[in-house]
């Protein structure tokens, strides 16, 4: 008798080895992906650079453009420096945002204690409008420090033009 007559089901339907490797590799695959968003989803906003170190390459490329960079910003970037860009991109839009308080201040903490490397620091410099003869021949801690100290100079400006503004706001209403 051939093994094929012993057999009750046919050998189509049986589970092959490759059959199963490949049913566990996409409920791995499957798993991969969900752990990936969530870890997206829960760091990719983050200013801490462990946080954003859990992120994959693609994970930061995709954060950089969620935040309208460039398509080519990080390109062939190291992970280290992704996750600095990364770090720049999200203090500085927490920043421009306007969200809490305590979210800027940690922002700003970021920027100037994160140990961002100096080309990284120069550009956002460059970017808040500090003049290449100020910031050229700074070194890293120095533009850190400057950065800071620009950055909380506009932010305190935008929050006394906010309340002032509330403050003319409510003496229109009393007014009336």
């Amino acid at each position: 008798a051939s093994p094929r007559s012993v057999l009750s089901t046919p050998r189509s339907l049986l589970p092959t080895p490759r059959s199963i490797l490949s049913a566990s590799s996409s409920l791995f695959s499957a798993r991969r992906a969900a752990e990936r968003a969530e870890l997206y989803h829960k760091f990719s906003g983050s200013v801490h650079r462990e946080e954003l170190k859990q992120l994959s390459r693609g994970a930061l490329r995709r954060r950089l453009f969620d935040l309208d960079s460039a398509p080519t910003e990080g390109d062939g970037m190291l992970h280290s420096a992704l996750v600095d860009t990364v770090l720049l991109w999200n203090a500085l839009a927490r920043l421009h945002d306007g969200v809490d308080l305590g979210d800027q201040e940690e922002a700003l903490i970021a920027l100037r204690d994160g140990g961002l490397p100096k080309e990284l620091l120069h550009k956002a410099l460059m970017v808040v409008g500090v003049p290449w003869q100020e910031r050229h021949l700074l070194r890293q801690k120095a533009a850190a420090a400057l950065l800071y100290d620009k950055l909380s100079r506009f932010i305190q400006s935008m929050a006394s033009n906010t309340m002032s503004e509330g403050a003319r706001h409510a003496l229109s209403d009393g007014n009336d």
